[in-house]
């Protein structure tokens, strides 16, 4: 006989999304969150004692999204771009290098498309002294291999977005993620397990 399957402890909350691509969730208390997996990790956070928070309109963060083969209509410059805004996930108090308060800021993500690679690093570009670490839900490829790695997601973070400390979740807390100090000093991103051959859409 093969081994059985331990049931999977249910998640607390429903999810109330309208649209099959909306994966809204709704906690016990009432509270929505943009996905189950934003949720999950904020709630094992706050079981470790983690004082990680939402973050608000006031966490905003202003960037350009550049246009390619743009012309700016009044000076026929080239260089031009989309003005748009970014807000992580949440946030918690730290120290940095220097000893000094601030806030350090985590993304949770299920899938990350092209497009919002796109956004995400013309923000890390604009921003490139936030702290800011991403936790995903898996390793998935996102280009074929190359010489500057497998074609993960991981290691186009590691080439595109280096200061970013990227996690993948597998159900509990990394501490390292809560720290004040940038990716290059505690070292860039790496994931043992091979990325997937196909990459598949995750239902958050």
């Amino acid at each position: 006989m093969g081994k059985s399957k331990t049931p999977r402890k249910p998640i607390a909350g429903k999810r109330t999304g309208k649209k099959r691509s909306d994966f809204h969730w709704t906690d016990p208390t009432g509270e929505i969150w943009d996905s189950r997996f934003e949720y999950i990790f904020y709630a094992a956070a706050r079981a470790a004692n983690i004082d990680l928070r939402r973050c608000t309109e006031d966490h905003t963060f202003s960037y350009l999204l550049p246009i390619r083969g743009g012309i700016c209509a009044g000076c026929e410059g080239t260089d031009v771009g989309q003005r748009r805004t970014y807000t992580p996930d949440f946030y918690y108090p730290a120290k940095d290098t220097g000893g000094q308060d601030c806030r350090a800021y985590i993304e949770t993500k299920g899938y990350l498309r092209a497009k919002e690679r796109a956004l995400l690093r013309a923000y890390y570009n604009a921003h490139p002294d936030t702290i800011l670490s991403v936790v995903l839900q898996r390793n998935y490829r996102v280009t074929k291999p190359n010489k500057s790695g497998d074609g993960s997601v991981v290691a186009w973070f590691n080439r595109f977005l280096p200061n970013v400390r990227v996690s993948i979740w597998n159900g509990s807390i990394e501490y390292k993620l809560f720290t004040g100090v940038p990716n290059t000093s505690v070292g860039r991103s790496t994931v043992k397990r091979s990325a997937t051959k196909k990459s598949t859409k995750l239902r958050a």
